[in-house]
């Protein structure tokens, strides 16, 4: 078996405990861009593309995407992503970067099939479709689509942004919002279409177009968000969104990796789709902020490993070295 380990820091804003809002019912997941791909809400942490960075963001750090192939992050399988109830919200702080020209789009969220199929995808136009529409947002769910009223301004500020689909409803149903005010509505009697590729943030399905922004605290909905909590989402501001504690296994941690994870690799998920079976896995061990990718876990005579977590080791802090056995 071959062994990598990474690890990042989360970073949490002074004071945010006390200050955060206590998120909306039916939230999902929850990317606030701390240093890591972290779901602290549903598990459902994402795999980062080589080039995607952090920086200074509006809640703590936030996401950087660089119009690049390799700038975005893939979220792992789940039929949460479909709900049942035909019903999703989409919402973040974004600071588009206008000085990038041409066809150009910054997709907050898509799930696509390629460059066909499409359940939903959201973001904003930055030069696709005609210098008309920069700026302005785009929601789609299937066929059905509405762009917004009115523009993000470039004023390199962030600002908050929600889309919102009721399939419950057939009057009115498609919502979008800037900075906690109505920004477009349109109707449609639609069915979120099924599709079999996981949803990415960053990139616009498989159609080659690549974000160009800083996003924080990509949230996602399996129900209706209303115009009161968007705007109390809004009016957090810098305090964000509250996330729920989180543990991790306890150390050292013994799997043998070729069944899977088990419960106690903590905000776990995994790969399968590289040619060798269970070979990446994304975790934490301990109690600390490290976040632990291990890659290239291939079968083979040896059947476990244990994961030890150091605090620090010169040149990979907050890394788990591997003892094989």
């Amino acid at each position: 078996m071959g062994l990598v380990a990474a690890a990042s820091t989360i970073l949490t804003p002074a004071g945010k405990a006390a200050l955060c809002l206590a998120p909306p019912a039916g939230l999902t997941a929850l990317y606030n861009g701390n240093g890591s791909s972290v779901d602290p809400v549903g598990g459902y942490h994402g795999f980062l593309g080589g080039t995607v960075g952090f920086t200074n963001a509006l809640v703590g750090q936030g996401f950087l995407f660089r119009d690049d192939p390799s700038s975005a992050l893939r979220l792992p399988a789940s039929s949460s992503w479909m709900p049942a109830s035909n019903q999703l919200s989409i919402e973040c702080w974004i600071r588009p970067n206008f000085t990038v020209s041409g066809d150009k789009l910054d997709t907050i969220l898509s799930k696509r099939d390629g460059c066909s199929t499409l359940s939903y995808q959201f973001g904003v136009y930055k030069g696709h479709q005609g210098p008309a529409k920069i700026g302005l947002l785009y929601f789609n769910i299937g066929s059905a689509g509405l762009d917004s009223t009115n523009r993000i301004p470039n004023d390199g500020l962030f600002h908050h942004v929600a889309a919102v689909f009721d399939g419950a409803l057939t009057n009115e149903n498609l919502r979008l919002y800037i900075d906690g005010q109505p920004a477009g509505v349109a109707s449609a009697a639609v069915t979120i279409p099924t599709t079999s590729a996981s949803p990415v943030i960053g990139q616009h399905g498989g159609c080659n177009y690549y974000s160009s922004a800083v996003m924080d605290e990509i949230s996602f909905y399996g129900r209706p968000l209303l115009i009161g909590e968007i705007q109390s989402i809004y009016a957090a501001g810098s305090a964000g969104k509250c996330a729920p504690p989180v543990t991790g296994a306890s150390t050292p941690y013994f799997s043998d990796f070729e069944s899977g994870a088990d419960a106690a690799w903590s905000l776990r998920s995994t790969d399968s789709t590289e040619p060798a079976r269970f070979t990446r896995f994304l975790g934490r061990l301990s109690v600390n902020e490290s976040m632990l990718t291990l890659v290239g876990l291939t079968p083979g005579p040896l059947t476990h490993s244990a994961l030890t977590s150091t605090q620090s080791t010169p040149g990979m802090a907050g890394t788990a070295p591997a003892v094989m056995g």
